[in-house]
């Protein structure tokens, strides 16, 4: 029998427009000083602002360039820096 957590519809990621470029980034629980990641992130222009959009990890990010087609977005392609966090 499926666990619930395994019968629950992926929540698509209808907000990220086409041309959004996305990276990876690591982030802060806000919980502990640790760095946790990298996770990927949208990033897009929207009425003079940058925007932004959590993805998730790799298998969410395949997912989305499955879905979406992979000419829709640019990814990039540069290492994920890890933040100065002093605690």
């Amino acid at each position: 029998m499926p666990r619930p957590s395994d019968t629950k519809p992926k929540r698509p990621a209808r907000r990220i427009p086409a041309g959004a470029t996305l990276r990876r980034q690591f982030v802060t629980c806000g919980r502990c000083p640790r760095l946790h990641g990298p996770y990927w992130y949208a990033f897009w222009w929207s009425k003079g602002a940058t925007r932004s959009a959590y993805v998730g990890g790799d298998a969410a990010m395949e997912r989305l360039l499955r879905d979406r087609g992979r000419s829709a977005f640019t990814v990039s392609d540069e290492a994920p820096v890890a933040p100065d966090v002093r605690s």
